[in-house]
């Protein structure tokens, strides 16, 4: 699967997701920073077929917007591309929420070009999209809002 890199395709595979038969279950709502995107997207996570109610990331197919490789047919190693954060870097106070950052590890053999997106002003090079979704308290995933955009910013630049 190729990831969507720019704005068009971004909006494109949103409106499919949205409209694919069988339908998803339900979805989440993160941040998407795709690789030839001048700007951060809002984007709906689709939950994997069977899922009613989310019980961690794993439950979430984020396949489309950040694609992993298969560790077989069914099985995809899902930590190899994943970190969770709760604090910022050099920092004991933890943050209310914490949040899942979904990116292409640089051992993946997917193919995937330098993540050049405008919002990140990141030193560190990123390759292929990155994901970042939310945890609740009680919940594993709640969906992000414009209130969280100032820190992943800052964290995916970190």
């Amino acid at each position: 699967m190729v990831a969507p890199a720019t704005d068009e395709e971004v909006t494109h595979v949103y409106m499919a997701v949205r409209r694919v038969e069988p339908r998803f279950p339900n979805f989440a709502y993160g941040f998407l920073y795709a690789t030839a995107s001048p700007r951060r997207r809002t984007v709906a996570i689709p939950y994997n077929y069977g899922v009613t109610k989310l019980q961690s990331v794993n439950d979430l197919y984020v396949h489309v917007w950040v694609p992993l490789a298969s560790v077989s047919s069914n099985v995809v190693d899902m930590a190899a591309g994943r970190v969770q954060v709760d604090r910022l870097p050099q920092s004991s106070v933890p943050f209310e929420h914490s949040y899942s950052i979904i990116y292409v590890p640089p051992s993946q053999p997917i193919a995937s070009s330098v993540n050049s997106c405008r919002s990140l002003r990141s030193a560190v090079q990123w390759r292929g999209n990155i994901l970042v979704v939310k945890h609740g308290k009680r919940k594993p995933v709640i969906n992000m809002d414009g209130d969280d955009a100032v820190l992943v910013d800052m964290l995916v630049s970190e």
